[in-house]
C-alpha cells in the first residue's frame, strides 16, 4: 500500500526515512493481514511537493498446517523393531575375525626403539667424523700419512664427500677428480677434518672435452664461480682451441639447480635471496658470521632463473623447431 501526495510533482531530491510504520490492509476478519513496512518522504527541491511511499514491505508468513506440508513423510508411522529384519544376520564371519591380531613395536611405537639405540646412533656421528677404523693410509696407493710440518714430500690425505669415506692422497685425490671438479673435499690436519676444494689441490677442468685432456687446450688459466646445489664452488678450468668456443662469464649455474630452484619456488614458494643464503651456509657455515668470506651471487642467480625459465617456455612451446628462429616468436 503506497500513498501518494502531489502526484504531478516531479521527484527531486530524496528526503529522510522517517521510520517504520504498521498498517491493515483493510480487509477484516480471518483474512486480515497487518504488514510492516518503513515510511519514505521525498522533497522536490524547491520543497514545494512531498511524496511518500512505503518500503520494505514485510509480509507475514501464514502458518501451514501439517496436512498442507508436500512432505511424503509428513504421515510417516514408526514400525516396532520386532518387525525388522536385519540383513546382516546372513552374512559370514570370515576366519579368525575374533582372534586378536599380533602387534609389533616397530609399527606401534618405532620411536621407542630409536631411543634404545640413541647412544648407538650418536657413536656413529663422532665416528664419521673422525679417522674410524680405515687407518692413515691412502686407500688407491697405500701411502702412509705424514704427520705436521708443511714439507713438500709429506703424505696428505683427503676424503670426498660425493665418492666415498675412503681415504685419498693428494696425487689420487686430483687425478680421480679429473672430471668430477664440483665435487667437496676435506682435509685430515691430524685432530679433525677441515674443508678445503679441489682448486686448492691444483685441479684445473678442461673445457670441450668433458674434464679430459684437450690437444690444443688454452693455456690461459682461467677461474669461474659454479653454482651446484647444494654448494657454490670456485675452479680453475682451461678453454679448448679445438673448435669455436664462446668466452663464458665468471659466473654459471648447473641445470641441476635451475630446475631445483624451479621446483622449490613452485611448491614451496622459495624466493631466489633465500635459495643463495642457504647455498651459501651449505659451502661455508661460518660465512654469514662475517667470520669467513662466501662468494655471494645473487643478483646473477636472479637474472639465470628468468633465462631458464623463458628458455622452457620457448622449448615447450615447440619454438626451437621453427625455422624462423625465436625472434619470429609473436606476442601471445
Amino acid at each position: 500500500m503506497v500513498a501518494h501526495l502531489n502526484r504531478g510533482g516531479r521527484r527531486r531530491n530524496p528526503g529522510r526515512n522517517l521510520g517504520a510504520v504498521r498498517f491493515n490492509t483493510g480487509v477484516s476478519g480471518e483474512d486480515a493481514t497487518v504488514l510492516t513496512a518503513d515510511r519514505g518522504v521525498y522533497f522536490s527541491s524547491n520543497v514545494r511537493q512531498r511524496r511518500e511511499e512505503l518500503l520494505n514491505v514485510s509480509h507475514k508468513k501464514r502458518r501451514m498446517e501439517p496436512s498442507e506440508l508436500d512432505d511424503g513423510l509428513a504421515q510417516w508411522i514408526p514400525v516396532p523393531d520386532e518387525d525388522m529384519e536385519d540383513p546382516m544376520d546372513d552374512v559370514s564371519e570370515p576366519p579368525g575375525a575374533g582372534e586378536k591380531h599380533k602387534r609389533y613395536e616397530s609399527s606401534d611405537d618405532p620411536m621407542n626403539q630409536w631411543q634404545l639405540l640413541k647412544q648407538l646412533y650418536l657413536d656413529s656421528l663422532l665416528w664419521h667424523d673422525g679417522i674410524g677404523d680405515r687407518g692413515l693410509a691412502c686407500a688407491l696407493c697405500h701411502s702412509e700419512y705424514t704427520p705436521g710440518g708443511s714439507a713438500e714430500g709429506r703424505v696428505r690425505l683427503f676424503k670426498c664427500r660425493m665418492c666415498g669415506e675412503f681415504m685419498q692422497c693428494k696425487s689420487c685425490c686430483v687425478k680421480g677428480h679429473e672430471r668430477t671438479p664440483l665435487h667437496v673435499v676435506e682435509e685430515w690436519n691430524g685432530d679433525f677434518w677441515v674443508q678445503t676444494d679441489l682448486k686448492t689441490l691444483g685441479l684445473v677442468y678442461q673445457l670441450g672435452h668433458g674434464g679430459l685432456r684437450c690437444v690444443f687446450p688454452d693455456n690461459v688459466l682461467c677461474t669461474m664461480i659454479v653454482m651446484e646445489h647444494p654448494y657454490i664452488h670456485k675452479i680453475h678450468f682451461h678453454y679448448c682451441n679445438c673448435a669455436r668456443s664462446d668466452k663464458i662469464d665468471n659466473t654459471c649455474a648447473t641445470f641441476t639447480t635451475l630446475e631445483t630452484f624451479r621446483l622449490q619456488n613452485v611448491v614451496g614458494n622459495m624466493n631466489v635471496s633465500d635459495f643463495v643464503t642457504a647455498m651459501e651456509r651449505q659451502t661455508n657455515a661460518t660465512g654469514s658470521t662475517g667470520m669467513d668470506r662466501v662468494l655471494s651471487r645473487y643478483k646473477e642467480l636472479m637474472r639465470m632463473t628468468r633465462q631458464w625459465s623463458f628458455l622452457k617456455r620457448l622449448k615447450r612451446s615447440g619454438r626451437g623447431h621453427d625455422k624462423a628462429g625465436v625472434a619470429a616468436t609473436r606476442l601471445g
